[in-house]
Formats: C-alpha cells, structure tokens, sequence
C-alpha cells in the first residue's frame, strides 16, 4: 500500500466495511463498477480468478458467484482477509506488489486498488508470472473528473495519499511483458475497466 496509514485505515473498516459499501450513494456506485465489470467478464473464460487488493472479497465473491469459477483472495488487512474468509476460505494476507503464488490464473483482478500502492510498477511487473499463457488481467482505475479530485481529498482528510496510476503507463508497462489491451470500458462516474490478455 502507499503507506502505513493505508494500511490502518483500511483495518479500522473492515468490520463494517461491506454494510457501508452496500447502502446510500456508496452503495449504488459498487454495484454500477460491479455490474459493469461482470459484463465485461462474460466475454472471456476463466476457471480461477485471483482478486489482488480484495479487501472483504465483494468482487471477488460476486465474480464466482456469476462465473461459478474458484477464487484466491489476496489482501494486505488482516482484518479485510478474517471478513473475506467469511464468505470465500482462500484468502491470505499478502503485499500485492511482490505477491508470489505456487499456480498461475486465467484471470487475475485488481479492483480500485493501484492508486493505494507505493509501487505501482513493480505490482505491474509481477503480474506475468500469476497469469497463464492466453489468460486476463482486469485493472480499475479511477479515471474521471471531478470524482479523482473528490476520492483524493476524502482520503486526505486521513492521513491517506493517494497516486493514480495512467492508463498510457500501465498499457506501455504490461506490453513489455506480453500483454495487449483487449478491452477498455468507461464506467460513469468513476473510473475506467482495462482488460488485457497475455499471449
């Protein structure tokens, strides 16, 4: 993560994490990303899904409900993980830049994730090796104004400093390691869904 505070923020609301992301305005934004990125989903096959960055496991969750495919959760809270093993018994706390796996996926995701990390580059620069020959990465990021300048300052006011990863940077990074845009998708108000495929 970008920080300590990160890390502590995001402890103190793994509890009553999935109650707040489900309700009012919060709530009505995840399930518009979510629906959106399952569609995009529907178009490729995948068996094992690997969620970095899963927080509680919401996508994730959903993704293998929709997909009846085998999930992998992956988070730096501890207190996000013990709320994720509720609903998926996979998932361990790892730091998802250097995160390493005994099997690779034909799917790994990262959802609203990269502008939380301290190295972004060297997230992108392990996912190769995760990923199966002809498998999908799914990235989210935010993407649209004013809502960055909003997520920002909200974060701010909790010791929380956010970097938000370009959408040019991460297509020229992962090209060098055999990935190329498959699909990209606008998602009002928030941020753009970026799905690659390793070949």
């Amino acid at each position: 993560m970008s920080s300590i505070e990160s890390k502590k923020h995001f402890q103190k609301l793994a509890s009553n994490y999935i109650t707040n992301w489900s309700h009012g305005l919060p709530g009505y934004l995840r399930r518009r990303e979510t629906s959106s990125l399952l569609f995009i989903l529907e178009s490729i096959f995948f068996d094992k899904l690997l969620d970095l960055g899963s927080g509680p496991g919401l996508f994730a969750i959903a993704a293998k409900k929709r997909f009846n495919c085998k999930a992998r959760l992956i988070d730096i809270s501890e207190e996000m993980i013990l709320e994720a093993r509720k609903m998926n018994p996979d998932a361990h706390v790892a730091d998802i830049q250097t995160y390493a796996d005994d099997q690779s996926y034909s799917l790994v995701t990262s959802i609203g994730v990269m502008e939380f990390l301290s190295d972004q580059r060297a997230f992108l620069d392990n996912l190769a090796c995760l990923i199966t020959k002809g498998g999908h990465l799914l990235l989210f990021i935010p993407a649209f104004q004013p809502w960055k300048t909003l997520y920002s300052l909200f974060y701010k006011i909790k010791s929380v400093h956010l970097k938000f990863p370009k959408e040019d940077e991460i297509i020229k990074t992962l090209s060098k390691k055999g990935f190329f845009l498959e699909r990209s998708l606008r998602i009002f108000p928030t941020g753009k869904a970026l799905l690659f495929k390793k070949v």
